[in-house]
């Protein structure tokens, strides 16, 4: 994906920061990453969620689903670590429609007789949508009108579809843009205060939008799923550990991950990483036995060979049905580990954890590297001899 030239400036949250890392490259990847998965749901929403026209459906019980939802979110705040959004926009439309009646703005039909049926029929139907959207999904939703309530002026709120990527491409020259206040979050995830500057590729800008509130919360929204992700992934994957008196043998999954993705390149508009992890850990044990050296020490010679196979065709396949969330979870902490190679041992911490990375900022969970304790030596040396 190609960067843009444009410098952009944000401030997300500390979680996020601690999630994804603070160099302008992961906080790129991170704005394109949430945009790939965005742009895809926006295309589902649309197909989902209609702005129905009663004249053109006559006998059908029309609601301008969009036109509601854009009047419910509008100043609506919702935090990126809410694990259910979905979940939130039911409760707001029921509250809503219960204290303002406002499904009744947005219904239509031609059978006045059955009038209060047909929009308790509409709004159930819509509460039912909203209710099965995932994370992605219900961000993409509100997304969608956040974009719309920046650009409200220019756009022909009851005709033009303005939730759908294809107009949002199209310029927007009506009227004059007014500049928007740039707003920053307080409460669970309140702003860093650390600005970063990045360059994200121009196509995932189109997606999320470039306004300061936009960016913050690609990253962050990004970083909450990463996070849970991560989460999945470490009961998922094992490895080989030392409890307080025995050895528990298995096979070391996360070690040869780290060995077979150490410097590998991943984009973010590829929406199949986990089959491209999966080819490449398979492809590393054919060609170079890689699996071979992280075989659990208890067995034989003789059925040594068909038990790393085995096991290498199991991590294949869980591989293969990671998500894109997932295996962008397990890309980015096998790239953390590399990051700080020289200060953990790859053996013996649980550095794909985001406790351990947490609790790595204290001295007692570093481990020194040999050049930074041959550089301390020296040091010493040289004031012993002065």
């Amino acid at each position: 994906m190609s960067r843009t030239s444009k410098r952009y400036a944000v401030y997300p949250s500390k979680k996020a920061v601690e999630v994804l890392g603070e160099s302008i490259p992961a906080l790129n990847q991170a704005v394109e990453c949430w945009a790939a998965l965005l742009a895809r749901a926006m295309a589902r929403n649309a197909d989902t969620f209609f702005n129905y026209e009663a004249s053109l459906h006559p006998c059908v019980d029309a609601l301008k689903e969009w036109c509601l939802m854009a009047e419910l979110l509008k100043g609506m705040d919702i935090e990126p670590e809410f694990p259910n959004p979905g979940e939130l926009l039911v409760t707001g439309l029921e509250d809503a429609h219960l204290l303002e009646k406002v499904g009744e703005k947005w219904f239509h039909t031609f059978d006045d007789d059955d009038w209060s049926r047909g929009l308790k029929s509409c709004v159930e139907t819509l509460k039912k949508k909203l209710r099965g959207l995932d994370y992605i999904h219900a961000w993409a939703l509100i997304a969608a009108v956040q974009w719309y309530w920046r650009h409200s002026d220019k756009i022909d709120f009851r005709k033009d579809p303005w939730w759908t990527l294809a107009f949002r491409r199209k310029p927007l020259t009506q009227k004059k843009e007014q500049s928007q206040p740039q707003r920053r979050t307080s409460g669970a995830l309140a702003r860093a205060e650390k600005r970063f500057a990045i360059y994200p590729a121009p196509r995932a800008i189109e997606v999320v939008g470039d306004s300061l509130p936009a960016l913050n919360q690609a990253i962050e929204c990004w970083a909450a799923l990463v996070a849970r992700a991560t989460a999945d992934n470490a009961k998922n994957f094992q490895e080989r550990f030392k409890g307080d008196d025995l050895f528990y043998d298995t096979f070391a999954e996360w070690s040869m991950l780290a060995e077979v993705l150490k410097g590998m390149r991943f984009e973010a508009e590829f929406m199949n990483p986990g089959g491209l992890i999966a080819s490449t850990v398979e492809d590393s044990h054919r060609l170079e036995g890689t699996g071979d050296r992280w075989l659990p020490l208890h067995y034989d010679e003789e059925n040594r060979q068909p038990e790393i196979d085995e096991l290498v065709r199991k991590l294949v396949e869980k591989l293969r049905n990671l998500d894109y969330s997932h295996a962008w979870a397990m890309i980015l902490a096998v790239r953390w580990y590399w990051e700080h190679a020289d200060s953990i041992d790859l053996k013996a911490y649980w550095w794909w954890t985001l406790q351990f990375r947490r609790r790595s900022k204290s001295e007692s969970f570093r481990v020194e590297s040999k050049s930074g304790e041959a550089k301390r030596q020296d040091k010493t040396t040289k004031k012993k001899k002065a």
